[in-house]
C-alpha cells in the first residue's frame, strides 16, 4: 500500500470514528480535508453528506451526496444511502429511482429490497411492499428486518393470522426482539384478542422497558377496554421517556387523561411554535415526513383541547393547519375515486338485481353496520354487541379483500363481467367471508350473529347482497355538517385521504349519499336506515326497532349498552361507554364562518 493509500485509509478511519462518537465539528473538518487531499475521491464529499444530514441541512446534505455519485456511480451503497436521503427527505420518487439503480449493481441485496418495501409502505402501497420484503426473505430467510416489516403491512391489511406468524418467526431468531412482541400484541388487538394483546405489550416493555411504541400501544389496548386510568398512566409514562412526543400526547387529549392546567400543556404550546418556525425553511412539498406526522398530530391534539375548552377560534386555528398538513401527505384525486363509485352504481344497477337470483350463502347471521366515519356507527354496534346472541366485530376488512377475489373469477379482470360469476362462485364467496370471521370468534361463546361495522363497506353493498343476500344492513346517518366536521377535527389512523380538506370532504359525503340513494332504490328491502339524532333523543324505540330488523327479542342490556365492556378500537370509546349524549349534535355551528366552503359545497347544486 501506498504511502497514499495509508494516508487516506487513516483519514477514512478517524472520520469514521467522529462520526460514531457524534463529534460533528471534527467530522467536517476532516471531510473537507479530505476532498482536497484526494478530489477525485467519492468518500469526502460522502462524509461531508453524512454530516450535513446529522446537522438537517438537507440542502448541502443533497449537493454533497450527488457530488459523491459524480465520483463514482459503481457502488450500490452508494445509491442506498442517497434512496434513504431521499426517503427521509420524504422525495419518495427519488429514494425508489435510487434504489433501483442500486438494483442495477446488486439484484441479490436483501436489505436493499427491503429498504424499497419500506418506500412502497410509506405511500400506502401496502401489497407492493409485502412484495419487496418477500423477495428480501426469498433471499434471507431469517432477515428479521423484513420479517418486522412485513408483519406491519399484513397488520395493516387486516391479515393478522400471517402477521403473528412472522411475529412468532422473528421471537424464534432472536427471543429478545421487542418489537415483536409488540407487532404481535397489534396483530392479537385487531383480531379482538386484547387480552394476548396486553400480555405481548408487557413483555415487549419488559425487554425495553423505555419502548414509546409499546407504552403507546399498551395504553391504547387500555383505552379500548374503556380502563382510561390506566390508559393514561401508560400515555404519562411515554411522555416522561420523549417529553416531545406529539402523537403521545395527542393519544393522552383524546383519552381526556390531562388537565388543561398540567404544566405539560404549556410546552406543548411552545413546540407548536418552535416547529411553525422550523417549516419555514420547507416549502409543502419538501417537509420530512416525520416532521409532517409529528406536527400535524400535536395541531389535532391542540384543536381537540381548544375545543373541550368553548375557545372555538383557537381551536379551528390548530384544526385548519393540522389539516392542512396532513392532507399533503396524500397523492389524492377525488375525481378518481368518483368514477369508481359511478362505475359500480353502473354496474350493480336494477337490471343486474332483475337478471340475478339470489343465491350466495343463505346465512343471516352478519349484520352490517355502514355509513361515514364518526355517524354513529359505534354506537350502533356497541348497542347490538350489548345482546346475548350477538358479537361485535368491529371494523374488519374481509369485504374489501374479497371483492379482489372476485375479480379473480372474472376472466376479462373487468368489473361489469362480475355478473357472470356463477352460482357456485357466490356461494364460495359467502363461505370464504364467514369462514374469515369464524377465526375472531371465541368458540366457547354461543352467539347467533355478528356485526361488521366496516363503515366504507357501503361502497360494496351491492357486492355485498351478491354473497350475502340474507344478511342484516343497517345504515345510520348523521346531519351532513356535524358528521363532517366531526371527521374534519380528527386525524385518523387508517387510509381516509378525503378527510383532511373541505370541500374534498364535502364531495365524498355527496357521493356516500348518492351512492346509498342507489342502493336504495335497488333493493330497499335490504336497508335499516336510522338517523343519528333520532337515535340519540329516542334510545328506547330506536333500539328496539333495530333488534327488530335484525330478528332479536329486546333486552334492557342493549339500551344500557355503556355498561358493555368489550374492546373498541376506535376514536368513538370513550363515547359509547357513557350513557347517549346530544352534546355533539349541532356542534358544527361553533365553527359557522370557519366552515363556509364545508356548507357550500355540500350545498351546491349537482
Amino acid at each position: 500500500m501506498s504511502s497514499a493509500e495509508k494516508n487516506k485509509s487513516l483519514l477514512i478511519s478517524k472520520i469514521i470514528k467522529f462520526l460514531a462518537n457524534n463529534d460533528l465539528n471534527n467530522v467536517k473538518i476532516l471531510s473537507e480535508e479530505f476532498v482536497i487531499k484526494f478530489p477525485d475521491d467519492f468518500d469526502g464529499y460522502y462524509f461531508l453528506a453524512n454530516y450535513y444530514l446529522k446537522k438537517n441541512d438537507f440542502f448541502n446534505a443533497e449537493k454533497s451526496y450527488l457530488k459523491s455519485l459524480k465520483k463514482n456511480d459503481k457502488i450500490d451503497y452508494l445509491f442506498i444511502e442517497i434512496g434513504n436521503f431521499y426517503y427521509i427527505k420524504n422525495d419518495l420518487s427519488k429514494a425508489i429511482n435510487y434504489y433501483n439503480n442500486a438494483l442495477k449493481l446488486n439484484s441479490d441485496s436483501f436489505v436493499l429490497l427491503n429498504n424499497i418495501g419500506l418506500v412502497y409502505l410509506k405511500v400506502n402501497q401496502v401489497e407492493t411492499a409485502i412484495s419487496f420484503f418477500s423477495k428480501s426473505i426469498q433471499i434471507n430467510k431469517n432477515y428479521i428486518n423484513a420479517l418486522i416489516n412485513r408483519s406491519v403491512c399484513f397488520n395493516m391489511l387486516n391479515n393478522y393470522n400471517d402477521a403473528i406468524k412472522d411475529c412468532k418467526k422473528i421471537i424464534k431468531l432472536d427471543p429478545k426482539f421487542a418489537s415483536a412482541y409488540n407487532n404481535l400484541g397489534w396483530a392479537y388487538l385487531l383480531k379482538g384478542k386484547i387480552e394476548e394483546a396486553i400480555l405481548e405489550y408487557k413483555k415487549a416493555i419488559k425487554l425495553k422497558p423505555n419502548y414509546i411504541d409499546a407504552l403507546n400501544n399498551l395504553g391504547g389496548a387500555y383505552f379500548n377496554l374503556g380502563d382510561n386510568k390506566i390508559a393514561a398512566e401508560y400515555f404519562k409514562k411515554s411522555l416522561e421517556i420523549d417529553p416531545k412526543n406529539t402523537e403521545t400526547f395527542r393519544s393522552l387529549v383524546l383519552n381526556k387523561g390531562i388537565d388543561i392546567n398540567d404544566k405539560k400543556i404549556k410546552q406543548f404550546y411552545e413546540l407548536y411554535d418552535e416547529n411553525e418556525k422550523e417549516l419555514e425553511n420547507y416549502n409543502e412539498k419538501s417537509i420530512p415526513k416525520n416532521i409532517l406526522d409529528s406536527h400535524s398530530s400535536l395541531c389535532f391534539a391542540l384543536g381537540f383541547l381548544n375545543d373541550n375548552e368553548e375557545s372555538y377560534k383557537d381551536a379551528y386555528k390548530y384544526f385548519e393547519r393540522g389539516n392542512k398538513l396532513y392532507r399533503s401527505t396524500y397523492d389524492y384525486n377525488i375525481e378518481i375515486e368518483e368514477r369508481l363509485f359511478l362505475q359500480i352504481q353502473e354496474v350493480f344497477g336494477k337490471k343486474f338485481y332483475d337478471k340475478n337470483v339470489e343465491n350466495g350463502n343463505s346465512s343471516s347471521a352478519p349484520i352490517f353496520i355502514i355509513g361515514m366515519p364518526r355517524s354513529g356507527t359505534t354506537l350502533v354496534e356497541q348497542i347490538l354487541s350489548s345482546h346475548s346472541q350477538v358479537i361485535g366485530l368491529g371494523e374488519i376488512e374481509f369485504i374489501k379483500k374479497l371483492t379482489s377475489s372476485a375479480m379473480n373469477k372474472v376472466s376479462s379482470n373487468n368489473l361489469k363481467d362480475i355478473q357472470n360469476l356463477s352460482s357456485e362462485d357466490r356461494v364460495e364467496l359467502g363461505n370464504e367471508y364467514l369462514d374469515d370471521v369464524s377465526d375472531f370468534i371465541d368458540k366457547n361463546k354461543v352467539k347467533t350473529q355478528f356485526t361488521d361495522k366496516q363503515m366504507l363497506n357501503f361502497i360494496y353493498l351491492g357486492f355485498i347482497k351478491m354473497i350475502l343476500p340474507k344478511a342484516k344492513v343497517i345504515h345510520i346517518k348523521r346531519n351532513s355538517m356535524d358528521n363532517c366536521f366531526s371527521i374534519y377535527s380528527l386525524r385518523f389512523n387508517g387510509h381516509q385521504p378525503f378527510a383532511y380538506n373541505q370541500v374534498e370532504l364535502a364531495k365524498y359525503y355527496k357521493m356516500y349519499e348518492n351512492m346509498m340513494d342507489h342502493w336504495r332504490e335497488i333493493f330497499p328491502e335490504y336497508i335499516y336506515d336510522i338517523e343519528y339524532e333520532s337515535l340519540v333523543s329516542n334510545l328506547d324505540d330506536e333500539v328496539k326497532r333495530i333488534l327488530d330488523f335484525c330478528d332479536l327479542k329486546f333486552e334492557e342490556d342493549c339500551v344500557n349498552f355503556y355498561q358493555n365492556k368489550r374492546s373498541i378500537v376506535t376514536s368513538s370509546s370513550l363515547q359509547v361507554r357513557e350513557k347517549v349524549y346530544s352534546s355533539s349534535i349541532n356542534r358544527w355551528k361553533n365553527y359557522e364562518k370557519e366552515l363556509k366552503p364545508l356548507y357550500d359545497e355540500l350545498n351546491k347544486k349537482t
